[in-house]
């Protein structure tokens, strides 16, 4: 095989956490309805919990989840960040807004998973020691034999944030919920090369107070990046192949 087949994500997930968010038992319903709002059509209500509000919107295939302690956003086979931004965006907007805690934000985070179809050609982890992005040493192989399945997870920490790396192969086996189409996906069986990076600020690195253009900016940020990796990795995988 001398190529991957298109690249496609996986999910896009954003992440919110903060402190002092107690009031979440209190304004629950009423944060649920101003994001309902602020986020418009397509949008629905799950009946909150406890521990939980919810709104999911199936033809977009985006689900917003937020608690006393964090806002998360998923947004599964994305075909860009765009919309992600701006869902996350709209909705960090008003919750902040009911919780008041802008300046109580802990951490941010952007995950965003890739896969490579491999079609039938060489093995996910041939591909990787092929290309020595992930080659056991002597010393390892003297000790423990050659492996059968090469896989990376890694963080590298940057002065304004870290990221965390998880490289290797998987066997790609996705079912699409009833009510959900996937015929944009390039591949939904057979092997691949997942390449998961999540990008995050902590305590320590963030700039208060979080406001919704600032999120949008990371948000940003790592999506430019993880597609400059997705393209670096493809040129070291397969140096012929033309990017996507």
């Amino acid at each position: 095989m001398d190529s991957l087949a298109p690249a496609f994500m996986q999910h896009i997930i954003v992440e919110v956490r903060y402190k002092r968010g107690l009031v979440y038992f209190d304004r629950c319903g009423a944060c649920a309805l101003r994001i309902l709002d602020k986020l418009g059509p397509g949008f629905e209500p799950v009946t909150p919990t406890m521990n939980t509000g919810e709104l999911k919107n199936d033809a977009e295939r985006l689900n917003v989840r937020f608690s006393h302690e964090a806002l998360t956003v998923v947004a599964q086979w994305p075909e860009s960040h765009v919309r992600t931004m701006q869902v996350a965006r709209d909705a960090w907007e008003q919750l902040s807004e009911a919780f008041d805690v802008r300046n109580q934000a802990s951490r941010i985070g952007v995950r965003l998973a890739t896969f490579f179809p491999c079609g039938s050609g060489r093995s996910p982890d041939e591909l990787l020691y092929e290309s020595e992005m992930i080659r056991e040493t002597r010393a390892w192989t003297d000790l423990f034999g050659s492996p059968q399945t090469r896989q990376l997870v890694t963080l590298v920490k940057h002065r304004t944030h870290a990221v965390r790396i998880e490289l290797g192969g998987v066997k790609l086996d996705i079912r699409v919920p009833a009510g959900m189409t996937a015929n944009f996906l390039p591949a939904t069986t057979g092997p691949a090369l997942l390449m998961d990076l999540d990008f995050s600020q902590e305590e320590e690195q963030l700039e208060l107070p979080v406001t919704p253009p600032r999120l949008s900016d990371f948000i940003r940020n790592a999506a430019r990046d993880a597609k400059q990796h997705r393209e670096s990795l493809k040129k070291v995988l397969i140096p012929t192949v033309e990017n996507n």
